[in-house]
Parts: structure tokens; sequence; C-alpha cells
């Protein structure tokens, strides 16, 4: 069996980007994992749309999903509550350090779908963004 790799570019309302204002937090649009996918990572970006400050930092979550667990006809996929009581941690980013990267090298299961979520503790507008990377069974 071969393995591939491929690139699926978080998306934040269709766009590639998302500006958070200060104090402020956002959802992605849905992340869907390919079913011939056994594993991912993720990459995440954080660019300071400010002057950098001590203590502005930029939590990312992922709000796993496996469908409607309990038939909820208003709701057709519910996800982990928008809070760090629920979502499962990915990392903090500190952006202090204009551009700053962060790579989750760790390999996490694949759920069947998920949001991005990130709260920004920053003192002025970042913009977010990230990418998907699938090990794919071919």
């Amino acid at each position: 069996m071969a393995i591939t790799r491929a690139q699926n570019q978080v998306k934040w309302a269709a766009a590639n980007s998302l500006s958070v204002g200060a104090g402020l937090n956002a959802n992605s649009d849905l992340i869907t994992f390919d079913p011939s996918a056994t594993a991912a990572s993720i990459t995440l970006k954080v660019v300071n749309g400010g002057t950098p400050a001590a203590g502005d930092t930029v939590d990312f979550y992922l709000r796993y999903s496996s469908g409607d667990p309990d038939a909820d006809p208003d709701v057709a996929i519910e996800h982990a509550s928008a809070d760090s009581a629920h979502a499962e941690f990915l990392g903090r980013i500190d952006v202090g350090v204009v551009g700053t990267n962060l790579r989750d090298a760790g390999i996490r299961a694949v759920p069947q779908n998920a949001i991005l979520y990130v709260e920004s503790n920053a003192a002025s507008a970042v913009t977010v963004s990230a990418i998907i990377e699938e090990q794919r069974a071919a």
C-alpha cells in the first residue's frame, strides 16, 4: 500500500486567512478529512497586525465532531464547545514576534471532521491561517 501526502488550506469564511480583532475569537470553516487519510498534522501561522507586546498570545483549538449524536433536527453536525474545557488545545503562539510560526509535528488521530477555533489575547488585530497535511493510503 502506497502512502501519499496532500495539503488542504484551512478556510475562514472561504478565505485563506482571517483577521481576528484584539481580544476576540473565531471559528474556521468546516475541515473535512479525506476518507483515505490515516494521519494528519497542522501548521498554524499568526502575523501580528500591530506593535508586538509582551503577553500577546493566540491559542488554537480543534473542535472535533463525528456527526449528530442526538439526532437534533436543527443541527446536522455538532462540534465540541468553543472553549478550552471541551476543544483540543493545539498550541499557543506568542505574537510578540512578528510572523511567528508554530508547527504541530505530532500525529493525531484523524476525526471525521473538525473546526479550528482561535482565541486572541493580543492587544491588536492578528491574521491567522493554517494548513492541514494528510497522509493517505493509496
